[in-house]
C-alpha cells in the first residue's frame, strides 16, 4: 500500500486531469420519478410533454432523457447476473465444503478454488487470441448477446459438474451421504478441478462480454451510473447466495446443486429470448476529451467482427491515436477486476 501511495504521488505531474463535470445522477433520479408519476413510461417525462400535458418547466433536457434511456436500457441486460452470481459465489462456501468431505491426501480443500484463477489465465489469451481470430477467418462473428448467453451455460455446465460430484460422493464409502460423520468419503478430490475451469469459461465469455455491451451502449453521462449498477447487480447476486446458505446441507447437497444448474439454464434461455433482438450491426463514435483538444475515433461493433478483443470496455487505459480505433487490456486483467474489484467489495 505504502509503494502504491509513493508511486501514485509521484506520478501526479504525468496524469491526465480532466475538468469535473456535471453529476447527472440527480436529475437522473428526478427523470426516473417523473415517469414512474406518469404511468412508468419513460417518454412522458420528456421536457415538451410536461410543458403540453402537465403544465410543467422541468429542468431537464431532451438530450439528458435520451442518455437516461440508453443507460437504464444497457442496465437491463446486468439485472440476468444475479444468478450468475449466486452460483459463482459457491466458490467461496460450498464447493470448498465439497472438497472437504473427500480424500484431498494432505491438499488443503481450499486450495481447489486457486483453479479458477488458472483456468482465466489459461482460457483467456485463448480465447481471444486463437478461438476468436479462428471463427472471424470463417466469418463466424460471436454477437456479445450470444457470447453472454455462452459463458451463461458454461456456469449452467459447472453447477451440473457439481451435481455429479456430489452425487458420486454420496455413493461413496464409509459415510455415504453423511460425509464427514465417520471421516472423508473414498473420492479423490481433484475430481472437482474441472468444474473451475468451466467457472473460468463463464466468466470470459459472459462477465467481460456484460462490461462491454453495457459500458458501450451507455451514453458519457451515464457510464458512471452504469457500472454503479453493476456493482449493485453483485452485491444482490451475493445476498441471494447467502440466503440460500441453510439450505445447503447433507444429504441435500445434490438437489440444491441441482436447482442451481436448473436456475441457471432458465437464466439462459430467458436471457436469449429477451435480448436476441437486440444484437445487430452498429458504430458509434466515442469523444475522448484530451488536455488540449477532442480526439475522435470511430468504433465498429458487429458481435466482434471489428472488436477482435473481448475486453472493449475501458477507455484512456492505454494511449490512443486519433482517428484509430480505441486499444483496451486483456481479458484476464478484466476477469481479475471483477473478482478483485467488484466480486469481494461487494461482500
Amino acid at each position: 500500500m505504502v509503494v502504491a501511495c509513493i508511486m501514485l504521488i509521484a506520478g501526479k505531474r504525468y496524469y491526465v486531469k480532466v475538468p469535473h463535470e456535471k453529476n447527472a445522477l440527480p436529475e437522473a433520479l428526478k427523470i426516473v420519478a417523473c415517469a414512474c408519476r406518469n404511468g412508468f413510461a419513460m417518454a412522458r417525462a420528456d421536457p415538451a410533454y410536461q410543458l403540453e400535458h402537465r403544465h410543467m418547466t422541468v429542468s431537464w433536457s431532451r438530450e439528458l432523457l435520451d442518455e437516461l434511456t440508453r443507460g437504464l436500457q444497457a442496465c437491463r441486460i446486468l439485472l440476468a447476473f444475479v444468478t450468475f452470481y449466486v452460483c459463482f459465489d459457491q466458490m467461496q462456501n460450498n464447493l470448498i465444503s465439497q472438497a472437504g468431505q473427500m480424500e484431498t491426501n494432505s491438499t488443503p480443500n481450499d486450495l481447489l478454488p486457486a483453479m479458477n484463477q488458472v483456468g482465466c489465465i489459461v482460457l483467456g489469451p485463448l480465447i481471444q487470441e486463437v478461438l476468436y481470430p479462428f471463427l472471424h477467418r470463417r466469418r463466424v462473428y460471436p454477437t456479445p448477446v450470444s457470447r453472454i448467453a455462452i459463458g451463461f451455460a458454461f456456469v449452467t455446465l459447472s453447477m451440473l459438474y457439481a451435481t455429479v460430484v456430489q452425487l458420486f460422493i454420496y455413493r461413496s464409502p464409509p459415510c455415504y451421504d453423511r460425509p464427514g460423520s465417520c471421516g472423508s468419503n473414498e473420492i479423490n478430490v481433484w475430481i472437482q478441478a474441472p468444474l473451475y475451469f468451466l467457472i473460468s469459461a463463464g466468466e470470459i465469455f459472459a462477465y467481460v462480454t456484460a462490461l462491454e455491451y453495457a459500458y458501450d451502449r451507455s451514453p458519457k453521462a451515464m457510464k458512471v451510473v452504469v457500472q454503479a449498477v453493476g456493482l449493485l447487480v453483485g452485491g444482490v447476486g451475493s445476498a441471494c447466495a447467502m440466503a440460500l446458505t441453510p439450505v445447503a446441507r447433507d444429504p441435500y447437497l445434490v438437489v440444491f446443486y441441482g436447482s442451481l444448474a436448473a436456475g441457471m439454464a432458465a437464466t439462459t434461455i430467458v436471457f436469449w429470448m429477451l435480448f436476441r433482438e437486440r444484437d445487430g450491426l452498429r458504430e458509434t463514435t466515442e469523444v475522448v476529451a484530451g488536455p488540449a483538444e477532442a480526439i475522435r475515433g470511430p468504433v465498429h461493433h458487429d458481435g466482434g467482427h471489428a472488436a477482435n478483443n473481448i475486453s472493449d470496455i475501458a477507455p484512456l487505459l492505454q494511449p490512443i491515436d486519433a482517428g484509430g480505433p480505441i486499444q483496451f487490456p486483456s481479458s484476464i486483467a478484466l476477469v481479475q477486476f471483477h473478482r478483485v474489484g467488484l466480486h469481494k467489495g461487494v461482500r
